[in-house]
C-alpha cells in the first residue's frame, strides 16, 4: 500500500510544464456568450496572459460607462502559494484557481478554464462581500494574431 501511494504522489508531482495547457496570449471578452447572473457587465473586457509554467502573469481589464479601468494583476507561480494576496493554484492541466481575500472581508474564487482546442478561456467567479453572494461566468476568445 505504502508503494502505491509513492507512486500515485509521483505521478502527480510529476505534472511537468509540456503536460499543461499553454494559456498565453491575448484574449478578448466575448460578452454576449458570457453568463453575467446580475452581476455588472461590463462594455469591454482583456485578458493577457504570459504563461511558462509554473509562471504566470495574468492581467485582466474591464472598461465600463463608470469605471474606465477595473483590472486584476497576477504576477507569481501556481503553487498554492500567497503572491502579493492572490492564491493560484493548478486545478487540471487546463485549469487555474485563484482565491483572494480583501480587507473589508470580500472574497473571491476565479476558475480560469482554457479549451481543449486553445481557442476560448473560461472564467468562473464567486464573489461574496458587501454585495452579498454573485457567481457569473465570462467567456473569452483568443485573438487571432
Amino acid at each position: 500500500m505504502r508503494r502505491f501511494l509513492a507512486v500515485a504522489v509521483l505521478s502527480i508531482s510529476a505534472l511537468s510544464a509540456a503536460d499543461v495547457a499553454d494559456m498565453s496570449g491575448n484574449w478578448i471578452l466575448n460578452i454576449q456568450r458570457s453568463k453575467w447572473h446580475g452581476a455588472p457587465k461590463p462594455d469591454s473586457g482583456r485578458l493577457v496572459i504570459e504563461h511558462q509554467e509554473p509562471k504566470l502573469k495574468y492581467e485582466r481589464t474591464f472598461t465600463t460607462a463608470t469605471v474606465e479601468d477595473k483590472s486584476m494583476r497576477f504576477e507569481g507561480a501556481i503553487d498554492g502559494k500567497e503572491h502579493n494576496g492572490i492564491i493560484a493554484t493548478r486545478l487540471s492541466p487546463f485549469s487555474i484557481l485563484f482565491t483572494m481575500k480583501s480587507e473589508d472581508g470580500t472574497s473571491l474564487e476565479i476558475t480560469v478554464t482554457m479549451t481543449k482546442d486553445g481557442n476560448h478561456l473560461i472564467r468562473r467567479i464567486q464573489s461574496s462581500g458587501t454585495r452579498g453572494k454573485l457567481a457569473w461566468t465570462e467567456l473569452y476568445d483568443k485573438e487571432q494574431p
